[in-house]
């Protein structure tokens, strides 16, 4: 076989059994930083249809629409994280510093 020539390296594939290279192999996780992976999500055919329209309005695919949709709502939730702190949160910080709460409020 030649292998610079198409015709003989695609004869050879399609006689060729791949499935102990395929057993064998390791998944090469460093090839990308941050790999896409896929997923099935079941929706409602009216939300589908909404997101084809809003998809063809700004001249996007849709996997690319929900993508970009799904990144924003947890990079808004990550930062909303970091934002807000329930009262009880900074109760417990003050009782571990040792600055009682009612020093605080009342002016201490």
């Amino acid at each position: 076989m030649d292998p610079n020539r198409l015709d003989d390296v695609a004869r050879w594939a399609e006689g060729h059994d791949f499935s102990e290279e395929i057993a064998d192999s390791v998944p090469n996780d460093d090839a990308v930083e941050n790999p896409m992976i896929t997923t099935s999500l079941r929706l409602p055919r009216t939300v589908m249809r909404g997101l084809r329209a809003a998809a063809d309005e700004r001249g996007v695919r849709v996997t690319a629409l929900m993508r970009e949709w799904l990144e924003e709502r947890l990079g808004a939730e990550a930062e909303a994280e970091d934002v807000f702190v329930s009262a009880a949160d900074v109760r417990r910080l003050i009782a571990v510093k040792g600055h009682p709460v009612r020093e605080l409020t009342a002016g201490g």
